[in-house]
């Protein structure tokens, strides 16, 4: 349990701290905007908004989410009209693929509980190469981030079929 509040504490408490409000969207409780779709394009970008509050369109670091928050989505259609999969589903793919790079990036000395930006960026750029390794040809960089997790998935599966050994299966835990 927490410590009572007292009014020397108050004064320590800094108001300007981000809250994102509670919102209904499709009847559902939400902390994100009704307007909200999941991100669409490169695995950097989703690491950013995973790490990064979107102070602009309200939306807070997608890692503080649940499955939940995004239920809503499952009600609404998708921009082009197309058949949307279950938004748990999508959470469920960003977070397998963000859990990777923090994973990789927690075995390489480096500290992704920092969320200042500069170091999100820096983690990124000396991580994300280790784990795209061998997800195929082309500029993995190019590729939007559900593509690169299902990828991502099926190389870890391969591997763990296979019997490789730790130094391949260094990001599964």
């Amino acid at each position: 349990p927490l410590p009572p509040r007292t009014l020397e504490s108050m004064e320590s408490f800094d108001i300007r701290r981000p809250v994102n409000e509670v919102r209904m969207c499709g009847g559902m409780f939400s902390r994100l905007p009704a307007n909200y779709e999941f991100p669409n394009a490169g695995v950097y970008d989703l690491w950013i908004k995973w790490n990064i509050r979107d102070d602009v369109r309200d939306i807070p670091p997608l890692k503080t989410l649940h499955s939940k928050d995004f239920k809503f989505l499952d009600s609404k259609s998708k921009p082009d009209g197309s058949k949307r999969r279950a938004s748990r589903l999508i959470f469920s793919d960003m977070k397998f693929l963000c859990k990777r790079i923090e994973t990789a990036a927690t075995k390489n000395g480096m500290d992704p509980s920092d969320g200042s930006s500069e170091n999100i960026r820096i983690i990124y750029q000396q991580v994300w190469p280790l784990i795209s390794e061998g997800l195929g040809s082309g500029r993995v960089t190019q590729h939007k981030w559900i593509t690169l997790a299902d990828k991502l998935r099926k190389k870890l599966k391969r591997e763990t079929d296979e019997g490789l050994s730790n130094d391949a299966l260094l990001f599964v835990s």
